[in-house]
């Protein structure tokens, strides 16, 4: 049992860990790159992708797409402008098939992503005009999932509006809820 056990030892890294270098423009790069993942039991490929993308984002330079996984893509901009917009206009779908997308980090692993949480703007009907608040905007938002951003552009002060709208993060592998519980 001894000889196993001083084998075994043997088979360990007994190396100190690999430090890697940090490069200093990974964190410019990684402002122009954002990772998608297509919601579908269909496959897309790379090449359907960049079609489809060259139609629906219309950018002012050209989008590098690379595939990582099945349906997961990274999607390198020329430009900060496209960037902007394509984030600010999302969600997006391929197809009719639902794409989340992630702004990348460098400090990521691209298979490490977590793409179960995908941003939606909700509209809230039927909040009474003494409710339409930030306050009451985030408590309506969060029974859905995070709140991201909120849109009371619509009402200003004493002014009411058919509905308000708020940006929640809402996790994909849950049903949707389709009522607000009674107050």
């Amino acid at each position: 049992m001894e000889s196993l056990i001083t084998k075994t030892k043997k088979l360990g890294w007994a190396k100190q860990p690999v430090s890697l270098e940090i490069i200093p423009e990974a964190e410019e790069k990684a402002k122009l790159v954002l990772l998608g993942k297509i919601l579908s039991p269909k496959l897309f490929s790379c090449t359907i992708v960049k079609e489809i993308i060259a139609k629906a984002w219309n950018t002012v330079k050209a989008v590098e797409v690379v595939a990582i996984d099945k349906n997961i893509f990274s999607f390198s901009f020329g430009h900060e402008v496209d960037v902007r917009r394509v984030w600010d206009r999302r969600p997006w779908s391929f197809k009719r098939e639902h794409v989340i997308l992630k702004k990348y980090k460098p400090e990521w692993s691209f298979n490490k992503v977590d793409f179960s949480v995908s941003d939606f703007w909700v509209q809230i009907y039927g909040l009474p005009l003494n409710s339409q608040n930030l306050t009451n905007l985030k408590k309506v938002g969060g029974f859905l999932g995070k709140v991201v951003e909120e849109d009371m552009a619509e009402t200003g002060t004493g002014s009411c509006c058919k509905f308000v709208k708020v940006r929640v993060g809402i996790d994909v592998n849950r049903p949707l809820t389709t009522r607000f519980p009674p107050c």
